[in-house]
């Protein structure tokens, strides 16, 4: 998987996480996973990653606080949050960013992550 895109996977969940990680490498993309918001920074300065998907509602670090960090570290590439908490629109506004995808169910963030397959970090 040289060419496959990095996606960093946040969620407190095990379950949760699991499903995800399944999903999103059948998918063809490279998984890397955080139990918590804390480990999530730590994983993304050791490598560079392509996309992010988090839970909100994490021990130690919370989802939002997750993405305000990474933004202010220079990471502006795609932050999808899987959440039922309301709409794009709705979020953005929550969480303080200009940009954010929602998912509200794990085929969503399927859906949504196999529409990226395109999308290319520069180089």
């Amino acid at each position: 998987m040289q060419n496959a895109l990095k996606v960093l996977i946040a969620d407190d969940d095990a379950e949760l996480l699991s499903a995800l990680e399944s999903d999103v490498i059948e998918l063809g993309y490279e998984v890397l996973t955080a139990e918590n918001g804390v480990e999530a920074p730590d994983i993304s300065g050791k490598c560079k990653l392509d996309i992010i998907l988090s839970d909100l509602n994490m021990p130690k670090m919370s989802g939002t606080t997750l993405l305000l960090e990474l933004r202010n570290a220079g990471f502006y590439h795609p932050f999808i949050v899987p959440s039922g908490l309301g709409t794009r629109e709705e979020m953005k506004v929550k969480l303080g960013v200009d940009e954010v995808d929602v998912a509200g169910h794990v085929e969503e963030v399927v859906y949504a992550l196999a529409a990226m397959r395109s999308f290319r970090r520069p180089r």
